[in-house]
C-alpha cells in the first residue's frame, strides 16, 4: 500500500496510525507473496489485528475530542471491517493456511483501508476542519 497526501486527515497521531497500518498490510502481503510458511502469515497478520486495535482506540478518542457526531456509525464499521476479518483470519487457519484466503484477506486489507480512509475518516477530517 502507498501512502498518499490524499489520505492525510489533517492529524498526525491518525496519519502515523495510517502509515504503519499500510506498512504493515505490506509486510503481511510480502509474507505472502514469498510464500511465508503459515507461523509467520499468522505472527504478522496478529501484530497487524492488535496494532488496528490500538488504531481505532486512538481515532475513537479523537473523535470524541472534537465531539464528531458519527461515531458510532464510525466505530460500527470498524467492528464490521474486524469480524469480517476474522472471519477470513479464521477460514485461513481452517483451511491449513490456505495461500487464497490469504490472498483474499490482503486484498480486502488494502481495498477496505483505502476505501474507509478516503471516505470515512475525510468526513471526520472535514468536521473538525469546519470547527
Amino acid at each position: 500500500m502507498e501512502w498518499r497526501e490524499k489520505y492525510s486527515v489533517g492529524h498526525s497521531e491518525m496519519d502515523d496510525d495510517h502509515k504503519q497500518i499500510f506498512a504493515m498490510v505490506d509486510s503481511f502481503s510480502a509474507s505472502l507473496l514469498a510464500g511465508d510458511g503459515p507461523d509467520r502469515l499468522n505472527t504478522v497478520f496478529d501484530e497487524l489485528l492488535n496494532y488496528m486495535d490500538v488504531h481505532f482506540i486512538h481515532e475513537v478518542s479523537h473523535m470524541k475530542e472534537i465531539g464528531y457526531p458519527n461515531l458510532f456509525y464510525h466505530v460500527t464499521m470498524h467492528e464490521k471491517m474486524v469480524e469480517k476479518l476474522r472471519r477470513l483470519y479464521d477460514q485461513h487457519k481452517l483451511d491449513d493456511a490456505s495461500s487464497v484466503v490469504a490472498e483474499d484477506m490482503a486484498e480486502f486489507l488494502e481495498n477496505w483501508w483505502y476505501a474507509h480512509i478516503l471516505t470515512e475518516d475525510m468526513s471526520y477530517k472535514e468536521f473538525a476542519e469546519s470547527r
